[in-house]
């Protein structure tokens, strides 16, 4: 599945006094979107405006479906989030998202420096977790936050680089 991002100006709050949000949900976006931790990534702190047990209205452009989550747990990168009520036989997590690349990295990654030693980088592309002594010990801190946000591997590798072509000189100009 492709990761997709809810644009923060898409969520409107329409009740001061216990976060309550509603969101007329575009064409491109579906139910299971919304049951991604990733979908939430633009709109959590520290950037963002959603709190745990905040209630978020969510009407299909098509309205073929409305219904009304809580915010369960946040997570730095994402939200989880379960109907209300709720209601066991619905699913609670959206399927697996893969890592995107950025800029020929994986998105989340582990990494050394002298200053922090082995560091996880998140989805945000700032540090997640840092103070590592081991390489291990980062890897694991890593699985630990793609499970958290239902974050797989990606199947394929990464897209080549992109050359950009050179200008020719003209040797008769000037």
């Amino acid at each position: 599945m492709a990761l997709k991002q809810l644009t923060p100006s898409l969520l409107k709050r329409i009740d001061i006094a216990h976060n309550t949000y509603t969101i007329h949900l575009p064409p491109e976006y579906t139910l299971e979107d919304v049951f991604n931790p990733v979908f939430w990534a633009h709109i959590v702190p520290p950037s963002g405006v959603l709190r745990k047990l905040d209630l978020i209205r969510i009407v299909a452009h098509d309205f073929s479906f409305d219904i009304t989550v809580t915010v369960v747990a946040l997570s730095k990168g994402g939200a989880h989030v379960q109907i209300s009520p709720r209601i066991p036989s619905l699913p609670e997590a959206g399927s697996k998202t893969e890592i995107p690349y950025i800029r020929g990295k994986l998105a989340v990654r582990v990494e050394y420096t002298k200053a922090t030693n082995w560091r996880v980088i998140g989805l945000d592309q700032s540090e997640f977790a840092s103070g590592f002594e081991t390489k291990e010990a980062a890897e694991a801190a890593m699985k630990g936050y793609m499970a958290e946000l239902n974050l797989v591997l990606p199947k394929d590798p990464p897209p080549a680089p992109v050359k950009s072509p050179s200008v020719a000189k003209d040797k008769d100009a000037a």
